[in-house]
């Protein structure tokens, strides 16, 4: 009886289990779609569109979304793989330098960092040119 019960969990997950994998392949694929390749739009913009500020990180508002408090109040800002790494040393509230370009009302962040790691970085440039 045992053996039959494992024989038949086996088999429900041999013929459940591609199922469930063919929605998971499909919702990557409906992610990649949705999710603005960076990349292929800094080629676009020109370096004169590009911004550099210095704000207050608030945290990811989902995989490629983040939001930093400005001057101007709370802005959100379209990310991409390499700066999810750069964000894992950036805490929530950190103060923080990052440079962004705009591009059909929507903006793109191409660095971010910590504003005292920058800064210790770059102490011959007072500039915020990173």
């Amino acid at each position: 009886m045992r053996k039959l019960a494992i024989l038949f969990v086996l088999l429900f997950i041999m013929i459940i289990g591609p199922f469930f994998w063919s929605i998971y392949q499909k919702e990557d694929e409906i992610n990649e779609e949705k999710t603005p390749n960076i990349e292929e739009e800094k080629i676009e913009t020109e370096d004169n569109d590009r911004k550099i500020e210095i704000g207050i990180y608030k945290g990811k508002v989902d995989e490629q979304t983040i939001e930093i408090e400005t001057d101007e109040g709370t802005s959100f800002f379209f990310i991409d793989k390499k700066i999810e790494t750069q964000l894992e040393s950036i805490r929530f509230n950190d103060e923080i330098v990052y440079s962004y370009y705009e591009k059909s009302e929507e903006r793109f962040i191409e660095f971010i960092e910590e504003y005292w790691r920058y800064r210790e970085n770059n102490r011959k440039d007072d500039s915020l040119e990173p």
